[in-house]
């Protein structure tokens, strides 16, 4: 029997991690109900409490703080089960502290104050609920003074849809702030930042309805509708709402006609460009243009009013018996992006054939729905079928959530091509990247994490590298992380990224403002990725150093080389 309880806590556990890591805000009050009569049926009567509890929290009048100090109630309490099964324990122990906002629920200090969280970026790898549980909490503390901008180590929670709600609230206490902050994240190259960005505009405009078209925070709204579809969506029902208006089911998808910058009329000004020759499509180009994923002839399939149009295609994709009309109608949904799409492709992940479920889970991360996250950990856990289109759908999703859970696949070498794919639109939120391959060096050796640092950090690429190498305080690490800029054993990539981390060595070296120790580093890593042309980029900048900083780096002055490029010969 004790068997039976250890492996029935131990599902609950895994499904309450799947709800904390989505978010209560999309999580079934039903759910958790249904925890609720598992556990009364293992005679856990407390539990079965704290279960009901955590259904009310997730209902219409449940707050962000009542979800989370649910969740802290039934997740110690089964905690403290599991405990109990396998040995006995001393409940006397530690310190106990009260939640804010639930008196009656005292935790041990040491299950989540011992978590130390750093930075906001520091979202768990593991399948660790408490741990999620501790940064949600850590988020929350650091709004309490009010929202913090979509820049540096911030960017973080502004990548975090689950998080990103308690940031919206935290407007309420600074609506000042509302346009510069939101305006500052649409700078943002990540989709999750901008899309937290709506959110914000979302609360601000709908409180205030109707507003004039004229007010600062409508006009960024219209700006937003140069947006990818998804995002041009989701502002233009805010934008709408916000006159009093519905969300425009009867009106056409905007930029159906290819005509101006709205909606999807940059994708179908692309299509008609490309025509329907499939000769015409190149490696690297977006994948609708491609006439055997979508193409010319699949416009076809979005004439019409919006409601329409994502009826007949949902209608499609979980009814047809064609798999290729199917496939083409999951397609036009992920061409579309619309939300409105998504419990039709929620189906499509049961389809009998395996590509349409792997198509349909890329497809709901195109399509932003964060609901994927848990089925996304379980195939990346282990190679499955479906690895691969996981990795995709969580970038494509965009979620810093995600970062830990590509990243951990990549490492370990599971659908490594699609992980490289999937980490690149991160972006920002790719930033953990650094701390990550600073604590395993010899993850730098593939080509795939060059590749990454060159799309997420562009010019700045030799930058990130370079922190990366400071981070990692052993030698035998940096020396790891700076052979693969070697030239005579770098890639192209290699070579690229080497030349900028030489210039800004050298630039280092000659800062006087940096401490001796870092900049004779510096002259060593130079050494290391630049052996033949050391000597000759450190020339001139030993020459305007103090003669004691050049004999700490184990250097001389290059007089004699100075002399030489004058033309001169050396008196004897």
């Amino acid at each position: 029997m004790a068997g039976s309880i250890q492996d029935s806590l131990e599902r609950i556990g895994r499904d309450l991690g799947d709800a904390v890591g989505v978010g209560f805000g999309s999580a079934q009050a039903a759910t958790f109900a249904e925890m609720a009569a598992d556990l009364r049926g293992l005679g856990l009567d407390g539990p079965a409490q704290a279960a009901e509890r955590l259904a009310a929290a997730v209902g219409p009048g449940g707050t962000s703080v009542d979800q989370l100090n649910a969740f802290s109630r039934l997740q110690q309490m089964l905690a403290a089960f599991r405990v109990r099964l396998a040995r006995p324990v001393d409940l006397s122990e530690g310190d106990a502290v009260e939640v804010p906002g639930l008196p009656s629920l005292r935790v041990k200090r040491n299950a989540i104050e011992a978590r130390s969280i750093s930075s906001l970026f520091d979202y768990p790898v593991e399948a660790d609920p408490i741990s999620r549980y501790a940064y949600l909490l850590y988020a929350q503390r650091t709004l309490l003074a009010g929202p913090v901008p979509a820049e540096g180590d911030r960017i973080g929670l502004w990548s975090n849809l689950q998080a990103g709600r308690l940031l919206v609230e935290s407007f309420d206490r600074r609506p000042d702030l509302v346009y510069s902050y939101a305006d500052g994240a649409f700078n943002n190259r990540n989709t999750a930042t901008r899309r937290n960005a709506v959110r914000v505009l979302a609360r601000f405009c709908l409180a205030r309805a109707p507003m004039p078209t004229s007010d600062r925070a409508m006009r960024l709204l219209e700006v937003i509708f140069g947006f990818r579809p998804l995002i041009m969506l989701e502002a233009l029902a805010v934008w709408r709402q916000a006159q009093g208006l519905g969300v425009g089911l009867e009106d056409p998808y905007p930029g159906i006609d290819g005509n101006g910058k709205t909606g999807i009329a940059k994708r179908v000004q692309e299509i008609r460009k490309v025509g329907a020759d499939s000769k015409g499509f190149k490696l690297g180009m977006a994948w609708y243009l491609n006439p055997a994923e979508f193409g010319q002839e699949a416009l076809e399939l979005l004439q019409g009013p919006r409601g329409e149009v994502v009826t007949r295609l949902g209608r499609t994709v979980t009814l047809g018996a064609d798999k290729k009309k199917r496939r083409q109608a999951l397609a036009a949904l992920c061409f579309v992006e619309d939300p409105l799409g998504i419990p039709y492709v929620r189906e499509a992940l049961h389809d009998r054939v395996v590509e349409m479920r792997q198509e349909a889970l890329m497809n709901l991360g195109y399509q932003g729905d964060e609901g994927i996250l848990p089925l996304c950990r379980r195939h990346l856990r282990e190679k499955t079928e479906m690895s691969g289109a996981a990795a995709i759908a969580l970038g494509a999703l965009a979620d810093g959530r995600g970062f830990p859970l590509i990243w951990s696949a990549y490492e370990r070498n599971i659908a490594p091509i699609q992980a490289v794919a999937g980490l690149k639109p991160l972006f920002e939120a790719c930033m953990p990247m650094m701390a990550r391959i600073a604590a395993a060096p010899w993850m730098m050796a593939r080509q795939g994490t060059l590749e990454i640092f060159d799309v997420v950090w562009t010019s700045r690429a030799s930058a990130a590298v370079l922190h990366t190498v400071d981070i990692a305080a052993e030698s035998r690490a940096q020396r790891m992380l700076l052979k693969p800029f070697v030239p005579s054993q770098a890639s192209d990539l290699g070579k690229k990224i080497g030349v900028g981390l030489r210039d800004l060595l050298v630039q280092r070296i000659g800062d006087r403002a940096v401490p001796l120790d870092a900049r004779t580093a510096a002259v060593s890593h130079l050494r290391q990725i630049a052996p033949d042309e050391a000597d000759a980029l450190l020339a001139p900048t030993l020459k305007r150093l103090p003669a004691a900083d050049v004999a700490s780096f184990g250097q001389v002055r290059p007089t004699r080389l100075r002399f030489l490029k004058k033309g001169g010969k050396r008196a004897g």
